[in-house]
């Protein structure tokens, strides 16, 4: 091995443990209090270790269940789990996981394919290597908690292996087995998160053209050509297909049935918006490097970068028309995007070496190289925050999660768990940085987790919880907390004014507390309801709705959900329930000696079914069933998993 190799490798190790002591040092002082998507995972990554140490074979089956049939399967953080294992800190094993595992294999599959095609010297590709690494677009979701990244390796590897390999000199099982493990390959995104089937159409409409022109030579489009590479993807295609059918049937007919630009639609800013908040993640001050680089394809000296910046703009270009059709990108969605921009990025620096001095173009690089490491330190690092003359024009700050007031958000949870009682659930009507349904289940010991209330966050997305309107605490803020804007979370901004200005459904509770001050100033109060719902203050809510949403009105009126939420009910002792458990079903139980009594508005129902769900008890004798009002009075004996007709 030659010095060169040796210092090569000694720069691609000092460099993995610097970036690996500041991803540690952020997460390390950061405040436990993670939400919605930046915790999910976290949460899902130890629940699996534990199922796997418990049982292999429900840890396989769930898995497979979930890969099946779930928006969002385990897939991604199922390689973490050794991880789990470290003596740190569990979150920071977690981002150190994903990191190590995930992001760095990735940032060398792009530094080589970059080289490939540029022609860069070995002892070059660390300095790539560690851009790449440290590329904000990629380290920001990685810290705050998205394993999506691993969606980028094997996107990555498709690209490499077709810049590198000429599909046309295969034959036979070799042709058979490229197009197979390009499939797999092009199915693997999808299969860990599913909003990568953006990425992977573009891929299909683009990795042919990258090819032919690679290694087309004179005849690039010929009829023989063109056969054999439609052959190839096709079967690559069939491949997707096939995997797809398999693995996750149930997920992919969801898809196909589901009007996600709809329901997302609280997601999506104007066309304008969208553009500069999908170019803001890489930052608007690589805008002129991003142009450069897309004149490479004109001005450029290697024609194999000409290529790829050509390939890297198509995917861009691809990409976003279809995927901004459902929605604005989020900052983990912004990853493939970003991956383009780097290639253009590092397109304009090759162009300073191709049309400068050499003296210049490395002055050039040494400057720009400057600049990358202050935009880092500031966009990380709160002491050396960005000035406000030219935030605008560098990605968004993430600074590590430090909750203001943290005291009192333990002081909320302390004076919670000391009022509830073990039925009680607590909804939390509010949507934003400053408190959630997630951020409050987060920071709550596990004792009190199950007295979370389930809280819809998007109209159209999640429509209406009824778990939220039946529970006895609602906390609620001063001033109400969205994330995305009243106009897509109505389902947390009427609620939570409707009761803080005691109006309407308000009329039914009490405020219980002081105000806790949380971060951001924001006020937190507890309310208790201490009576039903009339039908007059909950079809006054559904016509707030309504204006919005007019189908809501036929939805949630004179049907049994209007029913549950009005019902006055006094629980039977010990086995005593009475709780809406799906959409148009109601789980009754009497007590172990005294009955369960509902007092309830019934609407204009035709019929009513009662049925015994109990099919395991056998010693039970079934139950009574009265119904009665002014003038009538109907009883009925319901025997073990009978249904009855009233």
């Amino acid at each position: 091995m030659n010095n060169e190799k040796i210092i090569s490798r000694i720069q691609y190790v000092v460099f993995i443990a610097i970036l690996s002591v500041l991803c540690y040092s952020f997460v390390a002082s950061e405040n436990q209090a993670y939400t919605w998507d930046s915790r999910f995972y976290w949460v899902v990554w130890n629940e699996y270790t534990g199922l796997l140490h418990d049982s292999f074979s429900q840890w396989l089956a769930s898995i497979k269940y979930s890969v099946y049939s779930a928006d969002y399967n385990p897939l991604p953080v199922i390689a973490l789990i050794p991880f789990n294992y470290l003596p740190i800190g569990n979150r920071e094993a977690y981002i150190l996981g994903v990191y190590i595992l995930y992001f760095l294999p990735f940032a060398y599959i792009a530094m080589r394919l970059f080289a490939t095609a540029a022609g860069v010297d070995n002892k070059y590709q660390p300095y790539i290597f560690v851009f790449l690494a440290s590329f904000i677009p990629f380290v920001t979701p990685t810290l705050r908690g998205y394993p999506d990244i691993i969606g980028m390796i094997p996107l990555s590897l498709c690209c490499l292996i077709l810049f590198k390999v000429n599909i046309l000199k295969y034959q036979g099982a070799r042709f058979v087995l490229l197009a197979i493990a390009m499939g797999v390959l092009l199915w693997l995104p999808f299969a860990f998160r599913r909003w990568y089937a953006y990425s992977v159409v573009s891929l299909f409409v683009t990795l042919p053209f990258l090819n032919t022109f690679l290694f087309g030579e004179a005849a690039r489009f010929s009829k023989e050509r063109i056969f054999k590479y439609f052959i190839f993807f096709t079967l690559s295609g069939l491949v997707v297909i096939f995997l797809v059918c398999v693995f996750q049937f149930e997920l992919a007919e969801r898809i196909l049935t589901t009007n996600y630009s709809d329901i997302y639609s609280a997601y999506k800013a104007t066309e304008q918006a969208t553009f500069f908040i999908t170019l803001n993640y890489a930052g608007l001050y690589l805008l002129p490097l991003i142009v450069l680089g897309g004149l490479y394809i004109v001005f450029g000296t290697s024609f194999r970068l000409k290529v790829l910046c050509a390939f890297a703009l198509a995917n861009f270009i691809i990409t976003y028309i279809i995927f901004t059709r459902t929605q604005t990108p989020g900052m983990q969605h912004g990853m493939p995007f970003c991956f383009w921009l780097a290639i253009l990025v590092l397109s304009a620096l090759k162009l300073f070496f191709d049309r400068l001095n050499k003296g210049l173009a490395i002055t050039l690089t040494i400057a720009f190289s400057l600049l990358t490491v202050a935009v880092f330190i500031s966009t990380y690092s709160k002491p050396f925050g960005k000035p406000e003359l030219v935030s605008r024009y560098l990605p968004g700050k993430e600074y590590p999660l430090r909750l203001e007031n943290f005291d009192h958000y333990h002081e909320l949870i302390a004076f919670m768990s000391a009022r509830v009682e073990p039925d009680d659930k607590v909804a939390v009507f509010a949507s934003s940085g400053s408190l959630n349904n997630d951020l409050f289940s987060a920071i709550s010991p596990a004792s009190f987790v199950s007295h979370i209330a389930n809280v819809s966050q998007v109209d159209l997305r999640d429509k209406l919880a009824t778990e939220a309107f039946s529970s006895r605490y609602a906390i609620v803020t001063d001033p109400a907390q969205t994330h995305l804007g009243i106009h897509g979370q109505q389902v947390i901004y009427l609620p939570n004014n409707l009761i803080l200005e005691g109006k309407g459904i308000g009329a039914a509770y009490k405020r219980v507390s002081q105000p806790f001050i949380l971060s951001g100033g924001v006020q937190a109060y507890v309310y208790e309801k201490i009576r039903p719902y009339t039908i007059d203050e909950y079809r006054s809510m559904i016509d707030e709705f309504s204006r919005s949403y007019p189908s809501w009105k036929a939805e949630y009126e004179n049907n049994l959900t209007e029913s549950y939420l009005s019902a006055a009910v006094e629980k039977g002792d010990t086995w005593g329930q009475f709780s809406m458990y799906r959409e148009g079903r109601i789980y009754a139980h009497p007590g172990a000696t005294t009955p369960t009594i509902v007092r309830m508005f019934v609407g204009e129902y035709d019929t009513l079914r009662i049925t015994s769900v109990n099919k395991n008890c056998g010693k039970t004798d079934g139950v009574k069933v009265i119904i009665k009002d002014a003038t009538h009075r109907v009883e009925k004996h319901i025997a073990t998993a009978e249904s009855v007709v009233f």
